[in-house]
């Protein structure tokens, strides 16, 4: 991933406002693919310079043609019509959760642990998020920074190795779904269910209202390390 320039300084002035303190909360940072394959110095660097390249179809959402699911729920249609400003700024929040969804984000150390069973490729972000969504965070879009990904995916392109790691990754997921349930005692919309009996290939119908599910078990476990 790419990161444009002064990003680093932004988010750093933005988490240092106190008007933005938000322990519980995760930002999320919208993902391009960009098409750079001619010229390395066409990577936008704010985004004003994003939506022309998008206009122009030499961006476009990661992952757009290969695993739309895996951006869907980040709304990237309104985030791009919202005016652009010098600052990040908090431009709305997560409306649904969806298993199938990965976003980047910037969020606090008390964040749970990524699983490291999970390694390798496949449902790596997915299931740290699906964590978090049962652990009660609060999910917001940052408005004015964006990641970028070079060159563009298209279908055909995974290596065998991706898919034996996949399947691998796939068969875990029953136990986690158990693990988180009984971790936070609560399992909002029966997620953890029908991550324990729709097969894989169904995992992108499991999705849930984002009502900011009750965090006590959350609070409770990091006041007791």
């Amino acid at each position: 991933m790419r990161i444009p320039e002064q990003l680093d300084l932004g988010v750093e002035g933005f988490l240092k406002s106190q008007s933005n303190y938000c322990p519980n909360c995760v930002f999320i940072l919208p993902v391009y693919e960009i098409n750079t394959t001619q010229n390395k110095d066409r990577v936008p660097q704010n985004k004003k310079q994003l939506l022309k390249q998008i206009k122009m179809k030499q961006a476009r959402i990661y992952h757009m043609q290969t695993y739309s699911w895996g951006q869907k729920m980040s709304n990237l249609d309104l985030w791009e019509r919202l005016n652009e400003s010098t600052s990040l700024e908090v431009a709305y929040g997560l409306e649904r959760y969806q298993f199938t969804y990965e976003p980047m984000f910037i969020g606090p150390t008390s964040i749970p642990l990524f699983d490291e069973r999970f390694d390798g490729f496949g449902l790596c972000r997915n299931t740290q998020f699906y964590e978090l969504f049962v652990a009660g965070f609060q999910f917001k879009f940052l408005n004015n920074g964006f990641l970028t990904h070079i060159g563009f995916k298209v279908p055909g392109q995974r290596e065998q190795w991706k898919f034996k790691e996949l399947v691998k990754n796939q068969r875990l997921i029953p136990q986690f779904a158990l693990e988180i349930r009984a971790r936070y005692g609560q399992d909002p919309c029966e997620m953890s269910l029908k991550l324990r009996t729709f097969p894989a290939s169904k995992w992108k119908d499991i999705q849930c209202a984002n009502t900011t599910p009750s965090n006590k078990q959350y609070k409770l476990r990091q006041n007791n390390n």
